[in-house]
């Protein structure tokens, strides 16, 4: 898989993180950007 660097505002930037960081006490586990942005993607498919 190759890599994709994605820029966004800081604003869009602090609301990834605050997920990421929520993510990770539901999981109890060290989540990647990259899984939070899938998981926002699949949550919009549905």
């Amino acid at each position: 898989m190759s890599k994709v660097t994605l820029k966004v505002e800081d604003t869009t930037h602090k609301k990834l993180l605050e997920l990421v960081s929520k993510m990770q006490i539901k999981k109890g586990r060290r989540v990647t950007m990259d899984e939070a942005i899938k998981e926002l993607i699949n949550h919009a498919r549905y």
